[in-house]
Order: structure tokens, then C-alpha cells, then sequence
């Protein structure tokens, strides 16, 4: 439950590099929670996986063009699982339960696959992202641990 009602704005590190990353772009007020992502997906982002233990999104498009450089959105997973153009990236991000001897191990996992003309410029991009990319993650995994221990 944790999971899908954290909201972002208390993932504060992860909420602060996803506003510098739109470079002034759309931005988030902080309050969306990944159950309304999953419920209402913004233009792009594709709903890959919403099940009680895992939510899962995925993202196609060049990420070095900054925070819109959205390719041609696929509209739904198959569409997604189809492939990426030539030059551009496919990102699928989830966070999922897993039981546990001790309770709940929360996980999350990214996956990209990079189409042939887009790795160049994907991994000068990646060189200097991702290590904001694991702090996003992490500053997320911990807000929905908080939520979840505080319940």
C-alpha cells in the first residue's frame, strides 16, 4: 500500500533531481504517488505491469534531447515490448514486494535497451546521469519504506 500512495514530494532528493532534470519543463507539484501514475499515466509513459506486488512503467524516446524528448509514445505494453526506433532508448522502470524472511524486500529495477544509432549518444548521456539516476531510486525506495513503517 506503501508503494502505490507514497508521494513523491517525500522522496524530497529524488523530487528536487526530477525538477532540474526538466530544465524548466513540466514540473510536479510533488503529489503524485505511483498508483496515479498507474491510474492516469502522463503522455508517454506506458503502463507495463500494475499488480498488487509490482508496478512497472516504460518510456521510449532520447533522453539526451532533454526532459520531452518523448519518441513516437507507444500506447500500451505490447506496443512497448514491440521495440524502439533505431535512435532512441527504451527505458522500463518497476518497483515490486517480494517476500522476505523478514517482512518485505522492496525492489526496484530499471532496464534499458538502446537502439543501435542511439548508443553513442545514450552512453555520453548515462555518463554523466547515472549516478542521479540511482540516487532518484534510492531517495524513492526509502520515502516508501518511511510510509510504510510508519503505518
Amino acid at each position: 500500500a506503501a508503494r502505490r500512495a507514497t508521494p513523491l514530494g517525500e522522496a524530497r532528493l529524488a523530487h528536487v533531481l526530477l525538477v532540474l532534470r526538466s530544465l524548466g519543463g513540466a514540473r510536479d507539484d510533488g503529489e503524485r504517488t505511483l498508483g496515479s501514475l498507474a491510474a492516469d499515466p502522463p503522455p508517454g509513459l506506458v503502463v507495463l505491469a500494475d499488480a498488487p506486488r509490482e508496478l512497472a512503467f516504460g518510456w521510449t524516446g532520447r533522453p539526451w534531447f532533454g526532459a520531452d524528448a518523448v519518441h513516437d509514445a507507444p500506447r500500451d505494453a505490447a506496443a512497448f515490448a514491440a521495440g524502439a526506433p533505431a535512435d532512441a532508448v527504451r527505458v522500463a522502470v518497476s518497483v515490486r514486494c517480494d517476500e522476505a524472511a523478514y517482512g518485505t524486500l522492496l525492489v526496484t529495477e530499471t532496464r534499458i535497451a538502446i537502439g543501435p544509432a542511439a548508443d553513442r549518444p545514450f552512453r555520453r548521456y548515462w555518463s554523466l546521469v547515472r549516478v542521479g539516476s540511482g540516487l532518484v531510486r534510492t531517495s524513492m525506495l526509502r520515502a516508501i519504506a518511511r510510509r510504510a513503517t510508519a503505518a
